[in-house]
């Protein structure tokens, strides 16, 4: 938005039509997937996988997509959903448990696995403090389901803030194509190049905090300052916090204070 509170051309050809930001939120949601599921997996879903592998219902990519649309429907109606994720959950579990039997046998042999989450907490199941089949899957699954949905957020709003501002847009471009240079993909270490393009996501995870509500508990009695403008001038006063008392960092009014964090 301009500070005259109109909207750039651009802009609203982009945010003009509602069916397209929602296809955009959903294109955001489709590639988070498929990233966290590579890094995760080691391979990339697709609802188009023709073949099915023996002993399955969903391929693998269905599992992925349907059991991460359902997960809320489990506490909810109408009982399609509910068993329509049921169904993508085991699914997803089988999947999981096949891939892991795969890592195990392939590290007995002295292959090379993948380096993602996956296997390292395969390997962390080999150590002293072993992960069960059901742990394991547990803690992938929390990983993804922590990793997607705010990961997506972030994107369809940086994109969305990008469109808005074509200056910024084209800030960050001439530094993806600086250190680009003439190859066709960047590579794990040049991330950390791209200072500008990390700007932005910062200052969109600021602008738009996909996790807006951060609940917390006082481990012991204690007493944080409180810093309270009251219009003439800022004060600090003393709040008394009893143990087990429940907090709620509220982050949009953190990232939003005048008065800094």
């Amino acid at each position: 938005m301009a500070r005259d509170g109109t909207y750039p051309r651009h802009a609203l050809l982009f945010l003009g039509h509602s069916r397209s930001c929602g296809e955009h939120h959903g294109l955001t949601m489709e590639i988070t997937l498929k990233v966290i599921a590579a890094a995760g997996f080691g391979r990339s879903p697709s609802t188009d996988e023709a073949a099915l592998f023996h002993g399955h219902r969903m391929t693998f990519g269905q599992a992925l997509y349907r059991a991460f649309d359902s997960v809320w429907a489990l506490s909810t109606l109408p009982l399609s959903r509910v068993r329509a994720a049921r169904n993508a959950y085991a699914e997803l579990e089988l999947y999981m448990a096949e891939i892991r039997s795969a890592r195990l046998d392939a590290q007995k042999e002295g292959e090379d696995v993948p380096a993602d989450l996956f296997n390292a907490l395969v390997q962390s199941e080999a150590g002293e403090e072993a992960l069960s089949p059901v742990e394991l899957a547990g803690n992938v699954f929390v990983c993804l389901l922590a990793g997607h949905e705010t990961t997506a957020h972030t994107l369809a709003f940086g994109w969305i803030l990008l469109a808005l501002y074509p200056s910024w847009q084209d800030w960050v471009r001439e530094e993806v194509e600086r250190v680009l240079g003439d190859r066709a993909e960047l590579s794990y270490g040049d991330f950390a190049k791209l200072r500008r393009l990390m700007a932005v996501f910062n200052e969109t995870l600021r602008t738009f905090p996909p996790v807006p509500f951060i609940p917390k508990v006082a481990a012991q009695d204690t007493t944080i300052p409180l810093q309270l403008d009251t219009g003439e001038k800022a004060r600090i006063e003393q709040a008394f916090l009893p143990a087990s008392a429940p907090i709620i960092i509220y982050a949009i009014a953190l990232h939003y204070n005048p008065l800094g964090p």
